[in-house]
């Protein structure tokens, strides 16, 4: 396994920064997650309420999932399963992929401990080519607050 280190988060923050300025073509609307009924606040707030539910734990069986080759115009879905291994509930505050070619489903945004979940992220390749590496950034209410899902494939023509 590897570190995530200031540098490491630095990095992907630009990264992720360059992908949605420059990697997408178009926008497309996404699900919220809300686990409080606070209508259309932005995700910072959500984010706060974090801060009022006890902390657990959170383990993926995988953060990266690589596809490897495909062709174009194919739809990449990337299964993360994780498990609450802490003693709290878990909270998913949000999802957030990097791009609007990048849509995602959760099973549900609160998970009792010791249950398993999943987080799908949904990729489409269409007008894509060459190396691709999309993130998705999950929040939740674990001692470390962020996780970095990778979902990467090499689209062909």
């Amino acid at each position: 396994m590897y570190e995530i280190n200031n540098k490491t988060i630095i990095c992907l923050l630009v990264l992720f920064f360059l992908q949605c300025q420059f990697g997408c073509k178009e926008a497309t609307n996404r699900p919220n997650i809300k686990t409080v009924d606070i209508g259309d606040d932005p995700d910072f707030i959500r984010l706060s309420l974090l801060d009022s539910i006890p902390a657990t734990e959170i383990s993926f069986e995988n953060r990266i999932i690589d596809f490897g080759n495909v062709t174009s115009d194919t739809i990449l879905t990337a299964n993360f399963y994780f498990k609450n291994t802490g003693n709290h509930p878990l909270v998913i505050a949000y999802v957030h992929p990097d791009c609007s070619c990048t849509n995602f489903s959760i099973r549900e945004d609160t998970i009792e401990p010791k249950e398993n979940s999943l987080i799908s992220v949904e990729f489409n390749t269409f007008g894509r080519y060459g190396y691709q590496t999309i993130f998705a950034t999950l929040a939740c209410n674990s001692q470390e607050r962020f996780h970095l899902l990778s979902l990467k494939c090499n689209i062909t023509e």
